[in-house]
């Protein structure tokens, strides 16, 4: 994780605990709460560690494809959504996530119902009292999927031109040797017309042109 990525998600973490915090107090409609991460493809969620209660914004599991919230939601549920391929990494996060205090995972899911892949972002940091005893996990969930095409297609084109340039290259290397063959074949047709023909310099001409093509053997 890039210094960038873990500003961001330190960010987004301190924002939505104040944001909850403010929820909390009754200072903002739950409308607008909810409308705020529905607009940034956002959910949040949170863990008190002493009830094991799960408290999730009303969007959290449209994110995974579900019209509205489903009764529970656990690691297990959050798994049971990611592809084969990154479930592993990510259960392995999951559980390290008491050791490290926070958790920054990017991974592939399946969509309820449609089985359409998308690209999510999980965020959670531990919250502590002031003596450091582990009170509550606070995160997010990100839909990052048009990011991840956007950097897809970045370095498709990155490759694309990679290979234009190298095709220039390759192109560049075997024209000048395909003028020196242009060039000694025409001087032997001009050989062959004379009388006598000098079979010497045809046989030169032929060795260089031999030689050229050895050459253009080894560009391709």
């Amino acid at each position: 994780k890039t210094n960038s990525q873990i500003k961001a998600s330190q960010a987004v973490r301190k924002n939505m605990h104040e944001m909850l915090e403010v929820q909390k107090q009754n200072k903002i409609s739950l409308d607008r709460f909810n409308f705020a991460f529905r607009a940034a493809k956002m959910a949040a969620w949170n863990l008190d560690l002493e009830t094991g209660r799960v408290w999730r914004t009303e969007n959290h599991d449209q994110i995974f494809g579900h019209a509205k919230n489903i009764k529970n939601w656990t690691a297990d549920t959050l798994l049971s959504y990611v592809i084969p391929e990154d479930r592993e990494k990510v259960s392995n996060e999951i559980k390290q996530l008491k050791n490290r205090g926070a958790i920054f995972s990017e991974c592939r899911i399946k969509k309820f119902g449609t089985q359409e892949e998308r690209w999510v972002q999980i965020c959670g940091e531990i919250v502590t009292n002031k003596v450091g005893k582990p009170l509550e996990i606070i995160g997010t969930v990100r839909d990052i999927s048009d990011l991840k095409n956007a950097e897809a297609q970045v370095l498709q084109n990155a490759k694309l031109a990679s290979l234009g340039e190298m095709a220039g290259g390759i192109a560049h290397e075997i024209n000048n040797p395909l003028t020196i063959i242009s060039g000694r074949a025409h001087l032997i047709l001009s050989l062959l017309q004379k009388d006598p023909i000098d079979r010497k310099k045809i046989t030169e001409h032929g060795k260089k042109i031999e030689g050229t093509v050895h050459r253009i053997s080894k560009i391709i």
